[in-house]
C-alpha cells in the first residue's frame, strides 16, 4: 500500500474499519460519532439483507449467535460482485468456503442456507421453460419426460425443507 495514492489508502483504512472496527482504528481525520454512523449503516444493511434472504436460518439463531455469523461474514468475506442480487450467493459462498469449525453452528447450517438461497434464486430466475421440444399429445407412458429449468433437483443430508424455529 505503501506506492498507492493516500485516497486509495484512506478508502482501505476506512474499508477496514467498517468490516471490523475492533481490529481496525478508525481513519484519523474521520470523527468517531460520523464513523459510527457509517459503520452501523453498513452492518445493518448486509444484516438486513441476510436476514431478508435467509429468513428460516435467522428464526432459528438466537439475536447474539445471529450478529456473530452475520460480523464474521462481513469480516472475512471478499465479495466478488457489489450486486445485491447476487449477496445471498456470497453469504452462501462465505459458508462453504470459510464457515467452518464453529462450535455454536447448527451441522445443517451449509444445507439449511442453500436451500433458502435455491429458493430465493429461483424466484429470482428469469428463465423460461422451453416448451418446443414436447409433445404436446404424447403418450405421458410411452414418451420421454422433460425436466424445467426451474426444476432443480437437490438432494440434502437434512430434512431442511422441515427446519425451523420449533
Amino acid at each position: 500500500m505503501a506506492n498507492q495514492s493516500t485516497f486509495v489508502q484512506k478508502q482501505y483504512q476506512f474499508a477496514a474499519h467498517i468490516r471490523n472496527p475492533l481490529a481496525n482504528p478508525r481513519p484519523d481525520d474521520v470523527e468517531a460519532r460520523r464513523m459510527k454512523i457509517y459503520n452501523e449503516l453498513f452492518y445493518n444493511n448486509v444484516e438486513g439483507f441476510i436476514a431478508n434472504s435467509f429468513p428460516v436460518l435467522r428464526e432459528i439463531h438466537d439475536d447474539e449467535d445471529w450478529h456473530d455469523l452475520v460480523r464474521d461474514y462481513f469480516q472475512h468475506h471478499k465479495a466478488k460482485t457489489p450486486l445485491f442480487p447476487e449477496m445471498p450467493r456470497e453469504f452462501l459462498s462465505y459458508l462453504e468456503q470459510n464457515r467452518s469449525g464453529n462450535k455454536n453452528d447448527y451441522p445443517f447450517l451449509l444445507e439449511l442456507a442453500h436451500y433458502e438461497w435455491a429458493e430465493l434464486a429461483l424466484t429470482l430466475s428469469e428463465q423460461e421453460p422451453d416448451y418446443s421440444p414436447i409433445d404436446k399429445v404424447g403418450d405421458l407412458l410411452t414418451g420421454q419426460p422433460e425436466l424445467s429449468p426451474l426444476a432443480w433437483p437437490l438432494h440434502y443430508q437434512w430434512p431442511v425443507h422441515l427446519i425451523g424455529p420449533d
